[in-house]
């Protein structure tokens, strides 16, 4: 069964263009009609869902303060890391009688923060390169 239900003897068979320009609609049969139906609610409901996704996305890929949260969260959690870590070092180190005074304990402290600006510096790096990523694949996502 086709799209169009045209019974014999209609004015658009004879003369299209005329039918079109007179702004005439063509005539459905009941299934095309009721699957037109469907077919749209179908695609309001798809659209209604898809636009809100679809911004938020585009926000998300556009947001330049994105890759400094990312970069700021790196670095935050790789101090949390060595926070804990010398904290940890400093117990052990007292457990085994070392004065914190001392220059040994100096070396040691300045190693540490050697070490975690270090760590820091990486984290925040590749967050930042993370993130840049992230947020160039949902551009691509979206073309």
């Amino acid at each position: 069964m086709s799209l169009f239900h045209y019974q014999q003897g209609d004015s658009f068979w004879d003369d299209p263009v005329g039918e079109i320009l007179a702004n005439k609609t063509p005539k459905f049969d009941a299934n095309s009609t009721q699957l037109g139906n469907i077919s749209s609610s179908e695609w309001q409901e798809a659209a209604n869902m898809m636009y809100p996704a679809q911004q938020q996305l585009i926000n998300y890929a556009e947001n330049p303060n994105y890759i400094n949260q990312q970069r700021a969260q790196g670095i935050s959690d790789a101090d949390q890391s060595f926070s804990a870590q010398q904290s940890d070092q400093t117990r052990q180190m007292g457990l085994m009688g070392v004065n914190p005074t001392s220059a040994q304990s100096s070396a040691i402290s300045k190693s540490q923060a050697l070490g975690k600006a270090e760590s820091e510096a990486a984290a925040g790096n590749a967050a930042a390169q993370g993130a840049y990523q992230n947020q160039q694949a949902a551009f691509r996502g979206l073309n």
